[in-house]
């Protein structure tokens, strides 16, 4: 019986280490996620301040 726990446990301490290995991997694309979606959110205000500021005949190009 103590052979097995001791494989069992062998097992399970390997499984935390691949899990915590992934969770790591994870973390690391949640990361450059938020990153690219912070890229975004400024570009956004970027195109809305340059819209804001430009004058009626490029907002227009008619000029109506």
């Amino acid at each position: 019986m103590q052979l097995f726990m001791a494989l069992h446990k062998e097992a399970i301490e390997k499984r935390l280490e691949e899990l915590q290995a992934q969770a790591r991997q994870q973390e690391t694309v949640l990361i450059q996620l938020s990153g690219m979606i912070q890229d975004c959110h400024y570009w956004l205000s970027e195109i809305q301040k340059e819209k804001a500021n430009a004058p009626d005949s490029v907002n227009d190009p008619e000029g109506t």
